[in-house]
């Protein structure tokens, strides 16, 4: 089969149309029509080529004096990582996630296609493409990069045709998506806009991944967005101020789809999963489940008067992967009705505190929680006393596992320590993160099956419309997986639980491990579920916000804030994870910005809000 080879171009650009680029085009090459850029010229070095990274280096001394005239002290950090990685690159003959995909992919041929394994399900193609352009920002902005209309529709859905896969052309359902990776070698950066640049030499790894341009069914292209669009697809990143050298590359992802299987297949697989649980495997089970927990229960046992829990209780945990347990002292004194006793009987109202991924809820309310122990027994709600009041639940559970099996255990438990037998009460639930997903697809299954009872949310960060961040990380820097494990292994003994777990995830997550229940997360995903129907309006506040650097506290937060922002890049997603208007869906919606994704309950307007909330849904009816 020829080579179809597919121009390709990008625009870059600041969302604000402020001068983000400094220096004047000094060919006509980096005076191509940028449409983007109202305000300046945006110099730009593009080459259809692979590149080593000795060439990037080459290539930036080249540009240097004039791209950083009159910055050559700030720009003499992006020299140095240029030199050490050119100079690791020689030593190991490529290196990945800095060279271009040509000089170092697997198969050692050159090829600027991947070839996916047996058991693989993504690919990648590299097309011809790299590009270079300076930073010179004195506040922060949005970059956008476009990919213009270079091309016919026809001609993109042949050349995205002829570079998938050949062992999937023929045979597999295959969906395609843009991505634009982008690197940032600063020199200098501050850390919020007030801040003066500060010298640096840092590297900041980023991605954006555009919604699916065509799906390829046995060899037959078909496009699920307008060509007009997906032709020339617009991808943002969120950049702090400072001084740096932008790179970027367009990739075009492939991703194997399951096909669906039948009633034997699936009889087959119920089998195999029950086998695998009679031997207790789990295969999709967050590791750090239970002694995150075990850690908790000795703070809730010394601040609430509820019995520890024992051994046989542990294991039941363990193996349904979730609990409910007491979060205030009048939850510790209730008890669910029973039997005859139940008849008009109303249950009262009740918070259940949801937490997010790889967390709980002392992690994810702990803004809100007395630090220490002492002198707080029976209070431990200092930030949000309403809570010390009401009777109030925590649902711990495994984020690892599909939501289907968190809302099962959900519903189980709630009926067993809350609801009982009671025909009616209310029922709150303060939910973040994921465990708005959870509780927003559980709301119509409990509206079923409790019709008398009243239920109502407040969510945090959760990802109503999905969340592209779990997707994209599970598909890209393989390479670097080892580096992120490694840090954690330094890093042990020096972050909290909370941290470590986060670190472990990412590095599933580089690794392409990417747990069941956070691949629900993922639009595509929460879309199918949703099926077509509106977000419950028993949602009746939601919280949402776009991320802005310089806010972290502590050390720990800002480490966590360096893994996201500058290795991920996911700032542009709105709150580091959670897009903005993902998450603000909902009958009344809060704009948080600029916190971010662990901070909503740090945040003074935001925790008003709530109290407003809690508040009135807590009142006597």
């Amino acid at each position: 089969m020829a080579e179809h080879t597919l121009l390709l171009d990008l625009e870059l650009g600041f969302e604000d149309n402020a001068p983000g680029f400094d220096g004047r085009a000094a060919d006509a090459e980096a005076t191509r029509a940028a449409p983007l850029m109202a305000a300046a010229r945006t110099p730009v070095d593009s080459v259809h080529a692979p590149l080593t990274a000795a060439e990037v280096l080459e290539r930036f001394k080249a540009h240097r004096p004039g791209w950083f005239a009159g910055h050559m002290a700030e720009s003499e950090g992006i020299a140095r990582l240029l030199d050490e990685e050119a100079r690791a690159s020689a030593r190991l003959g490529g290196l990945p996630g800095t060279d271009h995909r040509g000089a170092w992919d697997a198969q050692g041929k050159g090829s600027a296609t991947s070839t996916p394994g047996r058991h693989d399900t993504a690919a990648d193609w590299h097309p011809p493409l790299w590009v270079m352009a300076p930073i010179l920002r004195e506040r922060a902005g949005t970059l956008r990069l476009r990919l213009p209309h270079v091309a016919t529709p026809e001609a993109v859905a042949q050349a995205l045709l002829e570079h998938c896969p050949p062992a999937w052309r023929k045979r597999e359902r295959v969906r395609v998506r843009l991505e634009i990776e982008t690197r940032i070698y600063w020199g200098a950066r501050s850390p919020d806009d007030l801040s003066p640049w500060a010298p640096c030499s840092l590297r900041g790894d980023g991605v954006g991944l555009a919604e699916p341009l065509i799906e390829i069914d046995r060899g037959v292209p078909r496009w699920v967005t307008p060509p007009d669009k997906a032709t020339a697809p617009t991808i943002v990143r969120s950049l702090r101020p400072g001084v740096g050298l932008l790179v970027a590359v367009p990739v075009i992802l492939y991703e194997r789809l399951p096909r669906p299987i039948g009633p034997l297949a699936k009889a087959v697989q119920f089998v195999m999963n029950w086998v695998d649980r009679l031997r207790g495997v789990r295969r999709d089970r967050d590791p750090t489940f239970i002694s995150r927990l075990k850690g908790d229960e000795a703070y809730w046992s010394q601040v609430l008067p509820a019995p520890a829990i024992d051994a046989r209780k542990w294991k039941q945990v363990e193996k349904r992967g979730a609990c409910v347990a007491p979060a205030s002292v009048p939850a510790v004194a209730y008890r669910p009705v029973q039997g005859a006793q139940a008849a008009g009987v109303d249950a009262g109202t009740h918070v259940v505190l949801v937490h997010g991924g790889l967390s709980s809820a002392r992690g994810a309310f702990e803004a809100w929680l007395a630090l220490e122990a002492q002198g707080h027994v029976g209070t431990p709600w200092s930030g949000m006393d309403v809570l010390d009041t009401a009777c109030a639940w925590r649902f711990e559970h495994d984020s690892f596992v599909r939501l289907d099996e968190n809302i099962a255990a959900l519903a189980e438990l709630l009926e067993q320590h809350v609801i009982g037998k009671a025909p009616r009460g209310r029922m709150v639930f303060l939910t973040h993160s994921r465990g708005g997903a959870v509780v927003r697809f559980a709301l119509p299954q409990f509206i079923d099956r409790w019709p008398n009872w009243d239920f109502r949310a407040l969510t945090a960060g959760a990802p109503h419309d999905g969340t592209p961040v779990f997707g994209t990380v599970g598909q890209r820097w393989v390479g670097l997986a080892g580096a992120v494990g490694l840090l954690g292994r330094v890093a042990r003994g020096l972050l909290d639980r909370d941290e470590m777990a986060k670190l472990k995830n990412l590095e599933r997550g580089m690794a392409g491990d990417i747990p069941p229940g956070f691949q629900d997360l993922t639009p595509d995903a929460v879309r199918e579920r949703a099926n077509g129907e509106p977000l419950p309006p028993q949602i009746v506040a939601a919280w949402g916000s776009q991320w802005r650097a310089g806010l972290a506290a502590d050390w720990p937060s800002n480490l966590w804030r360096h893994v996201i922002e500058d290795f991920g890049g996911f700032e542009a997603e709105g709150d580091g994870l959670i897009p903005l208007q993902s998450a603000m869906m909902g009958a009344a919606c809060y704009n948080a910005s600029p916190v971010s994704h662990v901070e909503y309950f740090h945040h003074a307007p935001t925790v008003q809000q709530i109290r407003g909330h809690l508040q009135a849904l807590l009142a006597p009816r």
